[in-house]
């Protein structure tokens, strides 16, 4: 679980990189939404007090407030997935040509046993899926546990998909979200074609070693992206259909 000295110290980023946002961002809904994330930080330990998500004991999933069915397994790509949602990230990896184990390794945590859904070798990233959550912050606290001890850990919240965002924020259908951040969403370096994770998709915070003095933009719209996007969106697995 986080520290008790933590919240403090969010509290702190979330003034400070929210007036940063505020003095560069003429986008209302970025403002809003990014102060709407450091809020619902704050306020995760209280919330996750007395309240186990995750994989229930009766079989059911529950995430967030809500209870959801049981997940239909999918097979893609040589791999048994755990949910149809999993499966259709795995086809968007593939189409923009991001590699990817799946549930590569597992971890005892204090809390307990934890399987991680994906590892991105070329990103150095653990990823962890999950449904569409209204835009709140994943309240789990085996992801605080993996957080304290690796920050090259992301929980992506809905589908692989644009002009679907439940929100309307970008029009995309999920988010991702690591230690004390939020709204990250794939990008593509212009000069190398590195992809990442990133706020806002800003090209310019990919960890590559372009030079990227003068690139300030978004590039969440890479064309290498946006096909992917299309194909997970449009993937079939039913009747043994291959996407």
């Amino acid at each position: 679980m986080v520290a008790s000295h933590a919240v403090p110290v969010l509290q702190a980023v979330r003034v400070n990189e929210y007036q940063k946002w505020e003095k560069s961002s003429g986008q209302e809904g970025i403002k809003r939404y990014s102060r709407e994330c450091y809020d619902q930080k704050n306020n995760h330990n209280q919330a996750a007090k007395g309240t186990a998500h995750g994989h229930s004991t009766q079989g059911g999933l529950f995430y967030g407030d809500r209870i959801m069915i049981k997940a239909i397994e999918t097979i893609y790509d040589g791999y048994r997935f755990r949910s149809r949602l999993e499966a259709r990230w795995a086809v968007f990896f593939d189409a923009a040509g991001i590699e990817y184990e799946y549930e590569k390794e597992g971890f005892k945590l204090d809390s307990g046993w934890y399987l991680p859904d994906f590892w991105l070798p070329k990103q150095l990233q653990w990823i962890e899926i999950k449904p569409y959550n209204d835009g709140k912050w994943p309240n789990d606290p085996r992801f605080d546990e993996v957080w304290e001890n690796d920050e090259n850990f992301v929980v992506i919240t809905g589908n692989p998909f644009r002009d679907e965002g439940p929100r309307g924020y970008f029009d995309f259908g999920y988010e991702g979200f690591v230690k004390g951040d939020c709204g990250r969403l794939w990008c593509q370096c212009y000069q190398c074609g590195y992809l990442g994770l990133e706020f806002d998709g800003c090209s310019d915070r990919l960890p590559c070693s372009c030079d990227k003095s003068q690139d300030k933009r978004h590039n969440f719209d890479a064309e290498i992206l946006t096909e992917a996007y299309t194909a997970a969106k449009q993937a079939r697995f039913e009747h043994g259909e291959k996407p």
